[in-house]
């Protein structure tokens, strides 16, 4: 039986859609370009999980029709 990862190693949740991207770019027989496509869909994920964990502080932007919006601000980065 394998050990438990440590606390600070997350995963990405093991869905049907995950399961099929893995099957897609295992297969011996996907073309190059579907491998990049399907990579490219898996890293999405990976990132978006990521961006789930960073901490995030609330910011005021006024817009130009003088509109407030309150969207999350992550910490150390100015965008």
């Amino acid at each position: 039986m394998p050990e438990p990862l440590p606390p600070s190693v997350y995963t990405l949740p093991h869905t049907a859609q995950l399961e099929a991207l893995y099957t897609i770019i295992r297969d011996k027989e996907t073309t190059r370009g579907d491998f990049l496509f399907y990579s490219d869909r898996i890293i999405r994920l990976l990132v978006e999980e990521g961006l789930n964990h960073l901490p995030v502080l609330p910011k005021t932007v006024i817009t130009p029709t003088v509109r407030v919006f309150l969207p999350p601000r992550v910490p150390g980065c100015d965008l």
